[in-house]
């Protein structure tokens, strides 16, 4: 049951007027008095609303979209999908999306908390999460509020929560363990932001086909934040090493189409000189990125991702008292592609 502008007043011992007042002129209010209700309100995880009418109807025709890297080409692509579905499938929704991106790698999960907040007083129907990393604290918050969500790429151990994702880490040893066969051991690696989730799983692919070899080395293994000029310049970087690796392996095409440039100015030859290999499938399914030099990748389904994201949340409001308990979890496939950027190293 959502909590009401009297069970605030009643919680904090004063009048409902000076509620309305600590919302709309709370300079008017004693500091101690502003500070006591606005505790009361974040325990009881009371949601003003943003208009009346949303007020009255108890939920607006909104879907919430949080996402933490706007641009990134994989994160446009799903939101895109997910988009479009909502418009093809439910002609009176919209989606609301909120920028969690920052300057540096860390975003605080206060910022976190308040965004989901922020949509909250827009009385949206549900949330879609596609952010780095999801917290327990998140999920207890959004539970709390009783508002049906849906997380894509991230940690899915929760019973409360409903997930799309892919299978980093198996994807990532398959990529890893063809490089292996095909006989490279010093295989550089360039990995994602370290606060993300499929980050992680990729490396934990990696790490675990090298060690099968016998070949994993830390200090091989370098950190980007999926651009293609973290990609540009960590390549460069690897390049002043000796030996130089036989190969790389990035955590995404645009870190590579990156590492691609700089491997040029060197003036090596791919993959004559040296192998290379990303993970995500941009020049095979985002229009125009067909025109990019084409590499072995590990192909991830975007439009599907967003699409099954949009249908689960959809199921969960028109079916809330069904589906807000149920955990939906879909782990859709990935597909290896050779496109020509990897062979034997030189020395075989």
């Amino acid at each position: 049951m959502s909590v009401t502008i009297t069970d605030v007043a009643k919680a904090a011992g004063v009048s409902k007027a000076t509620i309305s007042r600590f919302f709309n002129d709370r300079g008017r209010l004693n500091k101690d008095t502003a500070a006591h209700i606005d505790k009361v309100i974040k325990t009881l995880h009371y949601i003003p609303s943003a208009t009346a009418r949303n007020l009255a109807k108890k939920q607006a025709d909104i879907v919430g979209v949080l996402i933490s890297q706007v641009r990134s080409a994989y994160w446009n692509e799903v939101y895109g999908a997910i988009h479009d579905y909502l418009s093809q499938n439910n002609q009176n929704m919209e989606v609301f999306s909120l920028n969690c991106d920052n300057a540096v790698l860390y975003y605080s999960k206060k910022s976190i908390s308040d965004k989901i907040r922020l949509l909250a007083e827009q009385r949206v129907a549900g949330i879609i999460l596609l952010l780095r990393k999801v917290g327990a604290d998140d999920v207890d918050f959004i539970h709390d509020l009783e508002i049906p969500f849906v997380v894509v790429q991230s940690d899915c151990k929760d019973e409360r929560v409903s997930c799309v994702n892919i299978d980093n880490r198996a994807a990532n040893y398959g990529m890893t363990r063809y490089l292996l066969e095909l006989g490279h051991k010093n295989i550089a690696y360039i990995s994602g932001p370290v606060d993300a989730v499929f980050s992680h799983k990729r490396f934990e692919g990696y790490r675990t086909a090298m060690i099968s070899e016998g070949v994993y080395v830390k200090s091989r293994v370098l950190y980007g934040d999926n651009g293609t000029a973290d990609g540009y310049w960590r390549t460069k970087q690897i390049l002043t090493w000796n030996p130089v690796p036989t190969a790389i392996l990035y955590a995404s095409d645009s870190m590579a189409f990156g590492g691609m440039q700089a491997i040029r100015e060197a003036g090596l030859k791919i993959p004559e000189d040296i192998s290379i290999a990303g993970f995500d499938g941009y020049r095979e399914q985002i229009p125009l990125m067909d025109m990019l030099p084409p590499i072995t990748t590990v192909i991830q389904p975007m439009k599907q991702i967003g699409e099954k994201a949009a249908e689960i949340l959809m199921y969960k409001i028109r079916d809330k008292e069904k589906g807000k308990n149920k955990k939906y979890q879909f782990v859709l496939p990935t597909r290896f592609v050779d496109n020509g950027s990897c062979a034997a190293p030189k020395d075989l």
